[in-house]
């Protein structure tokens, strides 16, 4: 698909689940004007995602991306998360292409645990900047289990997982 409308596609393929092939579009066309997108651009920007859930007040939108560790594995972690208190959650993988993605050492990730613990509740801060985001190809996808993503980062215990959307805190 090369319509660069692939953040319409990921809301509708979370708020109308298609039994089969999940991935065709056509699934999913019937559907395109049940989310109200009017006045978007496209690709969406995440600073225009404070505008979709202003002119949807039922949808909660959190987008996730990917940090690249030591070698070929990778994280994931909050990018933004909705400050909506109801509403239906719909999770997204921001997906950028594979020369983009930083390496984060060990150092990095334990100045990122004081950084977490210095910010105030429901500020997130991002290495990803936005505007080097305009000359990269990217891509939204719906998570359909967010817990199942990340629990192999957070946990070795195979019990039911249930984490905060903001800090991953289980």
């Amino acid at each position: 698909n090369d319509d660069n409308e692939c953040f319409r596609w990921a809301i509708l393929s979370c708020l109308f689940p298609a039994e089969s092939h999940t991935d065709r579009l056509s699934n999913y066309r019937k559907y395109r004007d049940e989310v109200n997108l009017e006045g978007i651009e496209f690709p969406v920007k995440i600073d225009s995602i404070d505008n979709v859930e202003q002119l949807n007040p039922c949808l909660k939108i959190n987008v996730y991306y990917l940090i690249k560790n030591n070698g070929n594995t990778y994280e994931v972690a909050p990018f933004r998360t909705s400050k909506k208190q109801e509403g239906t959650d719909i999770d997204l993988l921001l997906i950028y292409d594979k020369d983009y993605y930083e390496v984060k050492d060990d150092n990095e990730k334990e100045e990122e645990e004081e950084e977490k613990e210095e910010e105030e509740e429901g500020e997130i801060k991002v290495n990803i900047q936005e505007e080097k985001s305009s000359s990269v190809n990217s891509h939204y996808v719906w998570i359909k289990n967010l817990e199942g993503l990340v629990r192999n980062q957070l946990t070795k215990h195979k019990e039911k997982l249930y984490i905060c959307r903001r800090c991953f805190y289980h």
